[in-house]
């Protein structure tokens, strides 16, 4: 069984640049080609999010974990690749 999160953006081109350029997810496909209202499938590391504009789904505000072995590098990196905290999408 595969659960997949699924995250309410407020602007599709712009969630999806934070998470393929800062978090490292690829993009698998936006329907509608990121406009708004759309949806997008990313993948990272064979786990699949997804993230809609779509005024029925979901709820700003979605927490998400996330397993990884290795946080305090993986911060760093997300830092060094523009990560800003105060950001929100």
């Amino acid at each position: 069984m595969a659960i997949i999160p699924i995250v309410k953006c407020q602007n599709m081109e712009d969630s999806v640049t934070f998470y393929t350029k800062v978090l490292d997810f690829v993009l698998v496909g936006t329907w509608p080609e990121k406009s708004n209202p759309s949806f997008s499938i990313l993948m990272r590391e064979g786990g699949e999010l997804h993230l809609s504009f779509h005024q029925g789904d979901g709820t700003f505000g979605n927490a998400v974990a996330i397993i990884v072995t290795d946080v305090d590098n993986l911060f760093k990196k997300y830092l060094a690749y523009g990560l800003n905290t105060k950001t929100k999408l």
